[in-house]
């Protein structure tokens, strides 16, 4: 598989992806600005602590920061941002935990994307790693395309080419699914065989709600545990994680309470936990017989749990992008890019349809490919631009 797969991963290169220079100027301008809006508000925070000390406060001085929070009554060990996450409730910390989103955003791509554009064809060309993670998942580097903000702010500046357009195609909870076919879970097996949404019957089951009652915030929230707890958080970090990644807002208790919950509605899943919690492990593999060995030690639990997972959707993807390029030859689309589970070509205008037929087909054929019980759902698109999804 991996073999096979340097061929559309070495086209995937040379054909790069477009970015609207201009329109990128904008967004880094915009990202400067949030900079400095809460850099103003940290300011402000501050202002008492750096009147006594008779000098400006660095936000990038650890110590200095450690020593104004402390002046506020805020102890930290730590300004790193897991250790301030569970603190962001403070005002204070809720802005320096901005402050330092936007500098990262800042630091890591509005000038590195805008500088990875080649001078001669005014295109991105990312260099691809097979086996930049240890579970089999490709990695990008120069620039670092897979973590590429979602925003449509964002997206957008990455275009088709005059006459053309851009086709991407994702699959549907694609980790959710493997989780499903690895541990036998018949309840989630049959959900996904009925067509439902697996985030919705979760919080169907955590809050006793009809499914068809279920809300959006309760759907949101039940994504926090099926993501969180299928990779082996406790209840502490799971409300962390909750609040952090998906917005929402749970007490330890009810943590506890929904943990619970979960694994008493999912019993097959709870065997194949418990199973992988037991055990000492220093061999771990993928539905498709990919193996990661732990020469130093054994696997972790959560290394247990997400291995299998993340390998396995790592080979249906790079399964599709091996069928991909003999398909796609009469259409002449180009891959552009692959974003974990997304695939996204360019083709010219009147073949963009055939094109995304062709992709939707593949990438739906290598996901059956391995997951036997579980019906594969892969979401298309065509646009001018990445965010018009």
């Amino acid at each position: 598989l991996e073999f096979d797969c340097l061929r559309s991963l070495a086209l995937m290169e040379q054909a790069g992806f477009k970015l609207d220079i201009e329109r990128w100027q904008e967004y880094g301008q915009w990202v400067k600005q949030q900079l400095r809006h809460y850099q103003d508000r940290l300011q402000h925070h501050f202002r008492d602590w750096q009147q006594q000390q008779e000098k400006p406060l660095n936000l990038n001085s650890t110590q200095q920061l450690q020593l104004a929070l402390s002046f506020l009554g805020i102890e930290v060990g730590s300004t790193a941002k897991d250790k301030l996450e569970p603190l962001s409730e403070q005002p204070v910390i809720a802005d320096l935990l901005q402050y330092k989103h936007w500098q990262s955003q800042d630091s890591k791509y509005v000038d590195k994307i805008r500088q990875a554009v080649h001078p001669k064809t005014g295109r991105i060309h990312a260099q691809y790693f097979q086996l930049g993670a240890d579970t089999g998942r490709l990695s990008c580097r120069k620039p670092p395309l897979q973590q590429i903000p979602r925003q449509p702010q964002v997206r957008s500046c990455f275009v088709a080419a005059a006459g053309h357009k851009l086709v991407s195609a994702d699959y549907s909870q694609i980790e959710l699914r493997v989780t499903a076919q690895i541990s036998q879970d018949q309840k989630m097996i049959q959900a996904y065989q009925q067509g439902e949404d697996l985030h919705q019957l979760t919080a169907s089951l955590l809050t006793e709600t009809p499914m068809n009652q279920v809300t959006s915030d309760q759907r949101q929230a039940a994504k926090a545990v099926n993501f969180g707890l299928f990779f082996g958080m406790g209840a502490e970090g799971l409300r962390n994680y909750a609040r952090n990644t998906f917005e929402v807002d749970m007490s330890l208790s009810q943590a506890q309470q929904f943990k619970q919950r979960f694994f008493d509605s999912y019993q097959g899943f709870n065997a194949y936990y418990q199973k992988m919690e037991r055990m000492k492990v220093k061999r771990l593999t993928t539905l498709s017989g990919r193996i990661r060995h732990f020469t130093k030690g054994y696997a972790s639990l959560t290394q247990a749990l997400n291995t299998p997972v993340q390998g396995t959707a790592a080979d249906i993807i790079k399964r599709a992008l091996v069928d991909l390029g003999p398909q796609l030859v009469d259409t002449r689309a180009q891959m552009v890019a692959c974003v974990h589970d997304e695939i996204i070509l360019e083709v010219e205008e009147e073949q963009a349809l055939k094109a995304q037929q062709i992709l939707q087909r593949v990438m739906v054929a290598a996901g059956q490919h391995y997951l036997t019980d579980v019906p594969v759902v892969v979401e298309a698109f065509m646009a001018d631009s990445w965010a018009k999804k």
